[in-house]
């Protein structure tokens, strides 16, 4: 190789790294917006169901619940799991501190279908985005998807064996009686 070639390769692959790199980059940004639009769609839902009167804008359910996507939607960078975890239990003590969260609970218990449903929407929207953010639980994930699908096909082995050994004894007893059957002919 002359060394023009060297050099026109060693571009090449230095423009395609930065543009693997821009395009890595986009896709995270994108993912971000993506995830903050569906803490928005549920904010709206949440604005919605009040404007409607299915929940009452002074309701703790209401307050807890749009305080929070607020939250979420400012700082949707961050939402790992570790630190969920430190924002749940900072969250319980507030609302061990202002309410209990068993009433909260409650509240959503009484609160019509429709207000359970997009609270349920939320709740997957954060489990969306912290599988997004966190690569430990995807890889947590990923475990789990494997072993349970290999402890799958481990049960479909033993019971086709199974399945094989009730059919052998059959057959033994088969074999048995018609031995026996042409020993009495005899």
């Amino acid at each position: 190789m002359t060394f023009t070639q060297k050099s026109l390769l060693i571009t090449q692959l230095v423009l395609s790294a930065i543009l693997v790199g821009y395009l890595l980059w986009h896709a995270w940004r994108i993912r971000l917006e993506k995830s903050r639009y569906k803490l928005y769609a549920f904010r709206d839902d949440l604005i919605y169901l009040a404007a409607t009167h299915k929940i009452d804008q002074n309701s703790q359910l209401f307050r807890t619940f749009y305080e929070v996507s607020n939250l979420f939607i400012l700082n949707v960078k961050q939402l790992k799991l570790s630190n969920i975890i430190k924002a749940s239990l900072k969250t319980k003590e507030t609302l061990e501190y202002n309410m209990s969260a068993k009433v909260l609970i409650e509240q959503l218990q009484r609160s019509e279908p429709e207000v359970q449903e997009r609270v349920n929407t939320f709740f997957k929207a954060m489990v969306e985005i912290l599988l997004d953010n966190s690569l430990w639980l995807k890889l947590l994930v990923w475990i789990l998807r494997t072993a349970h699908s290999t402890a799958k096909r481990v049960d479909r082995l033993f019971r086709a064996s199974t399945w094989f050994s009730k059919q052998k004894e059959i057959y033994e007893a088969y074999s048995y009686f018609k031995d026996l059957n042409s020993a009495l002919r005899v």
